[in-house]
């Protein structure tokens, strides 16, 4: 950080320490400590009777000048210690300590944020380990302790806006990571900024992290209600709108590039209309807010994914257009948990989510169940959602306990859940979840017969 000869080392932007030619230096007495630190932090020379007054103003006059006399004592003992002895500076009534010979963090940040200019603010930044004096504290020291505050204020705040002018230079060159990274300091140093909130949710829609965008919004809506008990301002709810609307737009734009792709090389869709119109039935009580859940079964080849892809079709195409996610199951997914959640979240880009996926302790599957569930429910905030798995009988058991999750508790939420699998009643989670489906009246099970001739 410094150049030069060894000078004493204070920092005092975190946990507060000192060290001398890069040794590691202990003060036990707590006055002088705080002597040492306030000389330092403010950089000039001050009265007994100020410095008397800062930590001894409880003190009668006298009791203050003598503790003042025993700290300094303690000070210079150490000092003399490792040979810097010549720190401390007393000119009659004004102590203050030699600029030449010491260091400190608190000085240097000012002095590069005067600068204002980007790599002297990107080391300012970089001086800020924690709160000024961190886990420091005095008893009966009123006017030190409303010092120590004030200062801590005045930092993050000139921390704050060092970060807000990095985060603008880097946008002004489309560097996207680096503005997110400076974003995210800024909330770190004040959580409840919502212009930073706002900022942050903008950068990772830029970077193309939607998912990401919107886990922002609801950690700083979960934050807002659990400190205030308030919500987010219109301003930040409209945002959080308009990225959810770019969100669905994602997911019909990809699952219409894959159904069209998907129906190019077929034959007219003949044979099932009735089918259609039974899963268009259910789509309307599901539109009004009763989720369910659908299992087409079916032999291998007998038309399953072409109905469904019909029936998606026409979602898609209706008004308001429905979300579509569609994922599949394979015989090679035995390693892969919840494989095919994970290809249909990444068609309605729910990044953030995606990035817990690979979790392996029980505690941490039941977390990602129920992120998955919060993705699915701020998705469907003002629109329908189909989630589709195809090939259940390939599911591994992380998957079809996925599954069956979300089948029981999507029932006051407008999403149809449908799989497609041979023989339903022939995987033990999926006849439990037909039994007890079919109980709550949340579950349909449509059969496929082959076509005949006259279809």
């Amino acid at each position: 950080m410094f150049a030069g000869i060894a000078r004493l080392n204070i920092r005092l932007m975190g946990t507060p320490e000192f060290t001398f030619g890069g040794m590691p230096q202990t003060l036990n007495h707590l006055k002088s400590r705080a002597l040492l630190f306030y000389l330092a932090a403010t950089g000039q020379a001050h009265t007994r009777a100020h410095l008397a007054t800062l930590l001894w103003g409880e003190s009668g006059q006298s009791a203050a000048y003598h503790s003042l006399r025993s700290s300094l004592y303690h000070l210079r003992k150490t000092l003399q210690l490792v040979q810097a002895d010549g720190v401390l500076i007393t000119e009659g009534e004004l102590l203050s300590l030699a600029p030449a010979s010491y260091e400190c963090d608190v000085l240097e940040f000012r002095r590069l944020l005067a600068q204002d200019a980007e790599m002297a603010l990107s080391r300012a930044i970089a001086l800020q380990r924690g709160p000024f004096l961190q886990g420091f504290t005095l008893a009966d020291t009123p006017a030190f302790d409303d010092w120590v505050q004030i200062e801590n204020t005045r930092l993050a705040q000139a921390c704050f806006e060092a970060l807000d002018r990095l985060t603008t230079w880097a946008e002004s060159r489309a560097a996207w990571t680096d503005a997110i990274g400076y974003a995210q300091k800024m909330i770190e140093t004040d959580t409840l900024a919502e212009a930073a909130q706002q900022r942050l949710m903008r950068l990772y829609v830029r970077q193309g992290e939607v998912g990401l965008a919107l886990r922002q919004y609801r950690q700083f809506e979960n934050r807002l209600q659990q400190e205030l008990g308030v919500m987010p301002s219109p301003e930040t709810k409209a945002l959080h709108e308009d990225i959810l609307r770019q969100q669905r737009n994602h997911a019909a734009h990809t699952t219409s590039s894959r159904l069209s792709a998907r129906q190019s090389n077929i034959l007219p869709f003949v044979g099932r209309n009735d089918l259609v119109q039974n899963l268009s039935a259910i789509s309307e009580a599901v539109r009004n807010g009763s989720g369910t859940t659908v299992l087409i079964q079916g032999e291998g080849g007998i038309g399953k994914s072409r109905l469904l892809d019909e029936f998606a079709s026409g979602l898609i195409a209706g008004s308001p257009p429905w979300i579509v996610l569609q994922g599949a199951c394979s015989p090679f997914d035995d390693l892969l948990l919840h494989g095919p959640f994970i290809e249909a979240l990444q068609n309605g880009t729910a990044d953030d989510l995606i990035a817990e996926s690979d979790a392996s302790l029980p505690d941490a599957r039941g977390r990602f169940f129920w992120r998955v569930l919060q993705t699915i429910r701020s998705m469907t905030h003002s629109v329908p959602l189909l989630l589709a798995i195809e090939d259940l009988q390939w599911a591994n058991s992380s998957t079809l306990n996925l599954f069956g999750f979300l089948s029981m508790r999507l029932h006051h939420l407008p999403v149809m859940l449908v799989g497609t699998v041979q023989h339903a009643e022939a995987i033990p989670a999926l006849q439990r979840l037909i039994t007890l489906g079919r109980r709550r009246r949340e579950l349909h099970l449509l059969s496929l017969a082959p076509l005949t001739r006259e279809a």
